[in-house]
């Protein structure tokens, strides 16, 4: 039983809601804590006398002073320090990808952010968060109420973490701007329509519907990826001009909307990074770049840019990168990536890799603020809790010189649960199968294109058997990757539970449905019976429908219900394919139909990888369809 002595009365309501958290895992051991504000951090246990001081010099290392406490305790550690190596560690969570967190549980993440010590929770919403004067703005999107975005402003406070709104004032606007009232204000369908009046009202809008809800005086103003401006509708009513007085004129008059009510604004440094290219170059930052320097003088100062790249393993480019952005900007942030995106299964091994670059180019080069953003891309079917294991990785860079596995694996089983490191991490192989390169740095998904490929058509049925005949036996390893799943599933509770569960059933799936399509094929050319795959597929429909109720469970417990409708619809054309490829078959079996034409196509290659599998198809239009869809 833990109890907490403190002068400062508003600590005790968030310190119950950790202990609440922590019980829920693990029996607490007894501990009367004291808490003392302090210069510097430090922990001291007395285990005889049953007694621990935590010495705090901002309030979320309060926090993280509990979970460090949780795990040091029982190791008999009298005494522990740790020195922050960056002024802010901050975590962005998605919301736009049709996967909008339920407040519960982002009160259970502003938790885990507390524990692991994070100092900021930027909040991205592209259209999902309410306008007044529009209701259609986030319409049937799950966007988050007024009330429902204060209380997390309420409750991420009280542990001392900061709310930072992150909304799009140029780009990334599809899903509002497919509403045809906004068709006076639309360059395309993704971009806002510069040097447009009506515009710069709308805009004023979602800033001061920001300013008005949050405690925090920043706002992110987005700007990233704007490729549309000056080439879509701008052109029916101007003529042409380059994207640079375009861009800037644009910043210069949001940032005078974001003065107004005094907020601070961050943007995203991509599109600011190219357009001072003088080169041109098409990549993102790209290393060649010689940015003009004239320019980057009019760049405005006032406001915090952030330099995302979520692919670079090496420090020195990192550097480079680094240095080139502060001929512009004068307060800067550095951005990397938790692969959960446009795939199904996290991508750890990425993550990983690029991490480590990231934040030790930090360090060297002198940046104090960081962030670590997760997206949804492609309708968000991997989800937020796999995100948790590289979350800790980026928390312990933050405090610790050199950081090791082991630790972090302790650090992520103290303040979630027990094994919960070593069976998340695990789940990166479902992607990471052999034959892809360690730390699948170019992010081959098989886990994605082998489910949702049609079981007929076999787009990447070419690249199956080919990976067969080097050896490999695919459907055999995805059932060596079920056991090991579900023999985890013995150490977990909870949201890990359930979300091992989904990777353990995933496996099934993938053991049955990786090779059908080939083997078929192989008994179709030879003039085999197909007849024993009709008892298949219908034992293959069945796994696909169990996998598809644990993914809406898991969805329903951390998302509102907005969104699944997309994943469900994938699911459905699933099963209905399984279901008429038996049907194919027994009419072909009986001799209704002469012959199967889709069997009779020669497969192709996707696209070329290193190995077969090594290939990335992050879209799943054109996963499961050929044609128009």
């Amino acid at each position: 039983m833990w109890t907490l002595q403190t002068t400062d009365q508003s600590l005790h309501q968030p310190f119950q809601k950790m202990k609440t958290f922590f019980e829920r895992q693990t029996a607490l051991f007894p501990c009367q804590i004291v808490a003392k504000e302090s210069d510097s951090f430090r922990i001291e246990m007395d285990q005889q006398q049953q007694q621990a001081i935590i010495y705090y010099p901002t309030r979320v290392t309060f926090f993280r002073g509990l979970s460090l406490l949780k795990q040091l305790y029982p190791q008999q550690i009298h005494d522990y320090e740790e020195t922050a190596h960056f002024k802010e560690l901050n975590f962005l969570l998605e919301a736009s990808r049709n996967a909008v967190m339920k407040v519960d549980m982002v009160e259970n993440y502003v938790i885990l952010l507390a524990a692991m010590g994070y100092t900021g929770l930027y909040l991205y919403t592209e259209d999902t968060y309410e306008i007044k004067e529009d209701p259609y703005f986030g319409y049937m999107r799950g966007r988050y109420q007024e009330e429902e975005l204060k209380h997390i402003d309420q409750v991420a406070q009280s542990f001392g973490i900061e709310v930072v709104p992150c909304i799009q004032t140029l780009a990334h606007l599809t899903q509002a701007l497919k509403w045809e009232h906004l068709a006076p204000i639309k360059e395309d369908a993704n971009t806002l329509l510069v040097e447009e009046p009506q515009t710069y009202e709308y805009i004023d809008q979602m800033i001061s519907q920001m300013a008005s809800l949050f405690t925090s005086r920043k706002v992110h103003i987005g700007m990233d990826e704007s490729y549309g401006v000056g080439v879509g509708n701008y052109l029916q009513k101007h003529r042409y001009q380059s994207r640079y007085p375009l861009i800037k004129a644009h910043l210069d008059k949001v940032l005078e909307i974001v003065d107004k009510y005094q907020l601070h604004p961050i943007i995203w440094s991509d599109f600011i990074y190219r357009v001072l290219d003088e080169k041109s170059q098409p990549e993102l930052y790209s290393l060649n770049a010689e940015l003009s320097k004239e320019k980057a003088k009019e760049m405005p100062k006032s406001l915090t840019y952030v330099f995302w790249d979520y692919g670079e393993r090496q420090v020195e480019n990192y550097q480079t990168r680094i240095a080139n952005h502060q001929l512009f900007a004068k307060d800067l942030m550095v951005a990397g990536g938790i692969h959960i995106y446009g795939n199904l299964t996290p991508n750890h091994g990425k993550s990983l890799m690029t991490l480590k670059a990231n934040l030790e180019s930090c360090k060297q080069s002198g940046v104090q603020k960081v962030m670590a953003t997760t997206w949804g891309d492609n309708g968000q079917e991997d989800n937020h809790w796999n995100s948790l294991p590289i979350m800790q990785w980026y928390a312990e860079y933050m405090y610790q010189t050199e950081v090791e596995e082991n630790w972090v694996e302790q650090r992520l089983d103290t303040c979630l649960q027990p094994s919960a490191y070593k069976e998340m991490i695990s789940i990166r192989y479902l992607d990471e199968v052999p034959g892809v390169e360690e730390g699948n740095h170019y992010m081959a998904n098989p886990s994605k294109y082998l489910l949702w490929q049609d079981p007929l058509l076999g787009l990447f049925d070419y690249h199956v058997a080919s990976y067969e005949k080097l050896g490999y036996q695919l459907d055999r390893y995805y059932q060596e990757k079920e056991t090991e799943l579900r023999s985890g599933l013995l150490n977990l509770t909870g949201m890990t539970e359930l979300n091992q569960q989904f990777y353990a059933q995933l496996s099934c799936v993938l053991s049955r449905k990786s090779t059908l399509g080939v083997r078929m094929q192989t008994c179709y050319k030879k003039g085999d019976s197909l007849i024993s795959f009709i008892s298949e597929l219908e034992e293959l429909e069945q796994e696909v429908e169990k996998l598809a109720d644990l993914h809406q469970t898991i969805w329903y417990t951390l998302y509102k219900p907005f969104g699944w409708e997309v994943l469900a619809n994938r699911y459905g054309g699933l099963i209905r394919r399984l279901k008429e490829t038996n049907k194919i078959i027994q009419w072909y079996s009986d001799n209704q139909l002469a012959s199967i034409p889709e069997l009779e196509e020669e497969r192709l290659p996707y696209m070329l990888g290193t190995t077969p599998l090594s290939i990335n198809v992050p879209d799943y239009r054109q996963i499961a369809f050929t044609g128009y869809n």
